[in-house]
């Protein structure tokens, strides 16, 4: 069974707004700072200012760029009848064993929704990583979250959880 992120258009557009905010103060910096200023400021301070500039664009628009990417290419979680296996862009990041789960839960706040994992406490080996160069990194933590899984996927994980546990 797969599971996939999904990305909503509310979501979607947020992102989009606050980027093209973010890259219309760098393009109007770039704008009113090279009509405004003397040749002798630009000189002096025209590369920083345009630098400065580029930032403000690529950090407004990153985020959006981001979850469009995510959107046409999804995060999965696969599930084989004992182990979750999550898979980052196509590149499997690390293995959950189904016996480690403890609990699933959704989780919404501030525009950031996911799949909520409480591992139990006595299981050493909870998270299994299978790409140890990726930038994942588990902490002795018992709770992990997975961003952009739908409430509909949570309660259908939820499910076949209980499912499991009760065999």
């Amino acid at each position: 069974m797969i599971f996939r992120t999904t990305v909503t258009q509310g979501l979607l557009q947020s992102s989009l707004q606050r980027g093209t905010l973010c890259a219309l103060l760098g393009l109007s910096l770039i704008f009113f700072g090279g009509l405004s200023l003397p040749p002798a400021l630009l000189k002096l301070w025209g590369v920083a200012l345009f630098l400065g500039a580029l930032l403000l664009i690529t950090l407004g628009l990153y985020p959006y760029r981001t979850l469009a990417r995510l959107q046409l290419r999804p995060h999965e979680l696969h599930y084989n009848g004992t182990v979750f296996i999550f898979y980052h862009f196509g590149k499997a990041l690390f293995k959950i064993p189904e016996e480690s789960i403890e609990e699933a839960l959704f989780f919404q706040k501030n525009g950031l929704y996911g799949l909520s994992l409480t591992f139990r406490s006595s299981l050493k080996e909870k998270v299994v990583i299978l790409q140890p160069s990726s930038s994942f990194k588990v902490k002795g933590k018992r709770e992990l979250f997975l961003p952009y899984f739908s409430l509909t996927t949570v309660e259908r994980i939820k499910v076949l959880l209980a499912q499991d546990h009760a065999s």
